[in-house]
C-alpha cells in the first residue's frame, strides 16, 4: 500500500512538472 505522504509527494511532482 502506499503512504498518504508518498501519494502526495507525487502529487507535488505532477504539478511541478505542469508548470
Amino acid at each position: 500500500m502506499v503512504s498518504l505522504h508518498h501519494i502526495a509527494i507525487k502529487v507535488c511532482c505532477d504539478i511541478f512538472q505542469l508548470t
